[in-house]
């Protein structure tokens, strides 16, 4: 989940009232989260939803086995994950979980840091 912002700073980004806002969410314009002392704060997805302002974020799927042996059980995990989310983009590595030189892993984390990753889905 992404930045989640006051009543406040939600206007001023979408430029409205803070009654337009309060309005917009009792009507289902707008999905508010509420707190516990039923404040409301607004994702920043839906401001971005409102602002017409795309997600170039992509989801993810890592598969990992640890020797060529289990080859086959990688590519049984990719294609159950691929069958779930087949938007998806694949990274895989065959190499120790206890190594941190995986090449996949690696691109995935630099993803990921750039804020290019929606979701990471795994087994």
């Amino acid at each position: 989940m992404g930045k989640i912002y006051t009543i406040r700073e939600a206007c001023d980004i979408l430029q409205i009232d803070a009654t337009t806002l309060r309005r917009w969410d009792r009507e289902g314009k707008i999905h508010c989260i509420r707190l516990s002392n039923n404040f409301r704060r607004v994702p920043e997805e839906e401001i971005n939803r409102i602002l017409g302002i795309k997600n170039n974020r992509i989801d993810a799927i890592y598969a990992r086995v640890s020797s060529n042996n289990n080859k086959n059980d990688l590519y049984n995990q990719i294609n159950r994950l691929k069958s779930l989310y087949p938007n998806a983009q694949i990274f895989s590595d065959i190499k120790s979980g206890l190594k941190f030189n995986r090449k996949g892993f690696i691109e995935l984390l630099n993803m990921i840091e750039d804020n290019r990753i929606n979701n990471i889905y795994y087994t």
